[in-house]
């Protein structure tokens, strides 16, 4: 039973080993790139200024001759004539025999009666009731209630001790050996 808790720790410790060391291979990689793209690029300092061409000079367009517009005649003025004023109608004096059937004088309503005011009965009062006067409250006789009884004693339950366990002593690993870092081949340049 220990020999198998103790090959699956070593498991997990040889998988943790493998990726710490994918992790450096990864890494020393990046350097050496790094490296070589550094060694490439020419210093900032001896590059030449780079001058632009200087560009021509724009045309100029001649402008544009538009010949005149002719002028426009114009129209004497003609007064226009003055507007005819309506003509003055007589007022009717007196209507004329269909209009006056049609049209009747106000006819008078007669006026209605007076209607009597209606009085209302008056509204009878409530009787007075008597006020309902309660007891004082230490003429109320007391409530006791009961003693609770005691809870019975339960007896305290005793688990029997655990045995020790015995203590596992993990044994000692070997130690890695170091793995010195590769440097990057020199530069062909």
């Amino acid at each position: 039973m220990a020999s198998n808790s103790i090959n699956k720790i070593c498991l997990i410790i040889s998988f943790m080993v493998a990726l710490t060391m994918s992790g450096i291979i990864d890494v020393s990689l990046a350097a050496r790139h790094l490296l070589q793209a550094t060694s490439s690029i020419p210093p900032l300092t001896t590059s030449p200024k780079l001058t632009l061409p200087s560009l021509p000079p724009i045309p100029v367009v001649p402008q544009a001759i538009f010949p005149s517009l002719p002028t426009l005649p114009t129209s004497p003025a003609n007064p226009l004539p003055a507007m005819p004023t309506a003509p003055n109608l007589p007022k009717p004096t007196a209507w004329p025999p269909l209009l006056a059937a049609l049209v009747q004088p106000k006819s008078t309503l007669p006026s209605l009666p007076s209607m009597p005011k209606m009085t209302l009965p008056p509204i009878p009062t409530a009787p007075a009731l008597a006020k309902a006067t309660l007891p004082p409250l230490s003429a109320m006789p007391k409530m006791t209630l009961p003693p609770i009884p005691d809870a019975p004693v339960l007896l305290k339950a005793t688990s029997p001790p655990f045995p020790a366990m015995p203590k596992m002593t993990l044994p000692s690993l070997p130690l890695m050996p170091s793995i010195p870092f590769v440097s990057p081949p020199p530069s062909s340049n």
